[in-house]
């Protein structure tokens, strides 16, 4: 009688130990879900975040670019009456310490893209128009290197171009066709409208 009451007592603890270890893996396992759902909650947080916060910066960003207006219909009517988008040349001095508000703006937007303060996407919407024209120019007469300042200067801007244009190929479908200097004709054109 004492052996079958001690092989009872065995197969109970063994089924205890079973039933223990099961539930130990249910409540691992539960909480591997609660895990994988509360990371999706502070991912979904952080996404609205960011677009808050982008929203709250490209509405700033664009009073900026606002307050840019006098300076950038000053350099739309000297590139349009000195006819500097007929020649592959020009000189510089009539442009000197005009352009560089501007170019400073777009470097700083690029600064906040590359740094992921902002999303490229509201970036893309707000100012794509604007930055492809004058980076354009920028490329066309090397800028940079006409204005004298030294390599750190303006660094920001070529990799926002290469984020706009990848968002406006995503948005396209295919890469949009080359600005030419016809095209900036008409942009400063519009400019000195402004």
């Amino acid at each position: 009688m004492n052996l079958a009451i001690s092989l009872c007592d065995a197969c109970q603890l063994d089924w205890t130990a079973i039933g223990t270890i099961l539930l130990a893996i249910a409540a691992f396992a539960s909480m591997g879900q609660q895990w994988r759902q509360f990371k999706k909650l502070r991912a979904d947080d952080s996404e609205r975040a960011f677009k808050n916060s982008s929203v709250t910066l490209i509405t700033d960003f664009d009073k900026q670019f606002d307050d840019l207006i006098d300076e950038r219909i000053k350099v739309a009517k000297i590139i349009i009456e000195n006819k500097i988008l007929e020649n592959p040349s020009f000189d510089f001095s009539i442009l000197q310490n005009r352009m560089d508000d501007i170019y400073d703006f777009f470097d700083t937007l690029g600064y906040f893209v590359e740094q992921k303060y902002i999303k490229p996407e509201v970036v893309h919407q707000y100012f794509y128009h604007w930055f492809s024209m004058y980076f354009e120019f920028y490329k066309i007469y090397n800028i940079k290197e006409l204005s004298g300042f030294d390599k750190t200067v303006w660094n920001n801007m070529p990799k926002l171009s290469e984020i706009m244009e990848n968002v406006e190929s995503e948005l396209l479908g295919k890469r949009r066709k080359k600005i030419t200097k016809d095209d900036l004709v008409k942009f400063f054109g519009e400019e000195t409208l402004e």
